[in-house]
């Protein structure tokens, strides 16, 4: 995957989800994919919604869930040349509660979210995958992963881990199985493979689809 292809991937992603996905906001800023505006920030692990609603307010995303507002954000860094992706920012973080959730958390309450991070530079080994998960409520934790979801994959993945109802509707059948195989398989296209072979056959590890483990 190369730089000017990214672009034209959100924009199919969108388009494909489209009813579910809003306010699209892509842009290329030098050699990374992010969004108009962008500000790099670390944000802080409790995330309540007054956090996200002011991320949402400042368009720090690249689109946003229809149903509630959430913010999704893909940024994909490239080298100089723009073939070579280097580092990568996923996240999600939930605005609101969703129809398969029985409350609305409170103004203070922390919010569910999730970040993949990819930064070829910064890994060391076990400890700090190159690739690698973090999840609300485990501030500390790294799960490695194998391989850079696309943005398709990404968005796919929100969908059903966040919004089952919606995910079922839209991809399965009554008996859980895809409507369409084949437009699955292409949402695994290009796989974005990273890490050491080595290092993914001494610890337990999570593998995105299309790439080796």
């Amino acid at each position: 995957m190369r730089v000017n292809e990214v672009l034209g991937i959100l924009v199919s992603v969108f388009l494909d989800w489209d009813g579910t996905l809003a306010n699209l906001n892509c842009a290329r800023v030098g050699s990374t994919i992010a969004w108009n505006g962008f500000e790099p920030a670390i944000l802080p692990p409790a995330m309540t919604p007054t956090d996200v609603a002011e991320l949402a307010a400042r368009r720090q995303y690249t689109f946003q869930i229809v149903e509630d507002g959430s913010p999704i954000q893909l940024v994909y860094g490239f080298n100089t040349t723009g073939e070579d992706l280097v580092s990568a920012h996923l996240a999600y973080y939930q605005a609101g509660t969703t129809q398969d959730q029985a409350e609305y958390p409170s103004e203070f309450a922390p919010v569910p979210w999730l970040r993949i991070d990819y930064d070829r530079g910064r890994a060391n080994n076990v400890l700090h995958g190159e690739c690698h998960l973090h999840v609300s409520g485990l501030p500390t934790a790294r799960l490695l992963v194998c391989g850079v979801p696309n943005p398709k994959q990404f968005v796919e993945f929100i969908l059903a881990v966040f919004y089952p109802t919606m995910y079922r509707q839209a991809r399965l059948q009554e008996n859980g199985d895809y409507v369409d195989l084949e437009r699955i398989k292409r949402v695994n296209e290009p796989p974005i493979v990273c890490g050491s072979a080595q290092l993914f056959r001494l610890m337990t590890h999570l593998r995105v689809s299309g790439g080796d483990s």
